[in-house]
């Protein structure tokens, strides 16, 4: 019997773990903290809290994974403390990545199309002058070259630009991404963990009941 690959499988051969970067959770959480630290972290202000503890959390999960791979011969209790401190920190990262997207940035309402006269021109909204096209006979001229923000609009109607604001506005759908994600590696950290844990309790059989069953065999 012949096995063909398949592109539409979802089938994938496991390489061999020769080190801690062989890791799924490692290369996938390792990507996660660079793309933390490169989207969202410049966009949280300089005086907020949340800025050191984003970052100084989504580094250390790597790195507790890399460190309990190493000592799980040497020191096995440590290597599964240090797994279950990935897990609550995984938690940890999704809180505080729910705070900053709460915080720093604003649900924006889905664009409408502005309402339409009966001759099927859009309408401006009330309070504002809409800018037609110029050329438009039916448009007087002083309509036409008028602009909403203008040289003769109030200063305190016009609205701030980011960079009047501070600039510190985080992108929603990017962080909820990132939420996705350790959603998905959460799991499979708890499955890798409870691998480990598995292996430990397999009982071993003592070598003297295995040279006698051989000697029996023998007999």
């Amino acid at each position: 019997m012949s096995y063909r690959y398949s592109p539409k499988s979802s089938f994938k051969r496991r390489m061999p773990i020769r080190s801690f970067r062989d890791l799924g959770i490692y290369q996938t959480t390792e990507k996660i903290s660079v793309e933390i630290v490169k989207n969202i972290i410049p966009h949280i202000p300089e005086e907020s809290s949340l800025k050191k503890d984003l970052a100084d959390c989504s580094m250390q999960i790597p790195h507790f994974i890399a460190e309990a791979h190493s000592r799980r011969f040497d020191d096995k209790a440590k290597a599964m403390k240090l797994l279950e401190e990935v897990l609550f920190l995984c938690n940890k990262v999704v809180v505080y990545l729910e705070q900053v997207r709460d915080i720093y940035s604003e649900e924006k309402p889905p664009p409408q199309s502005p309402p339409l006269s009966p001759k099927g021109t859009p309408l401006a909204p009330k309070g504002e002058i809409l800018s037609l096209p110029k050329g438009d006979g039916n448009t007087p001229s002083d309509l036409r070259s008028a602009t909403p923000l203008d040289g003769n609009t109030p200063s305190d109607l016009r609205s701030a630009t980011p960079l009047e604001k501070g600039n510190y506005e985080v992108d929603r759908v990017s962080v909820d991404e990132i939420i996705k994600k350790y959603f998905y590696v959460r799991p499979k950290i708890f499955n890798f963990f409870k691998a480990w844990k598995r292996f430990d309790e397999v009982p071993s059989r003592p070598k003297e009941e295995k040279t006698t069953k051989n000697k029996d065999k023998r007999e």
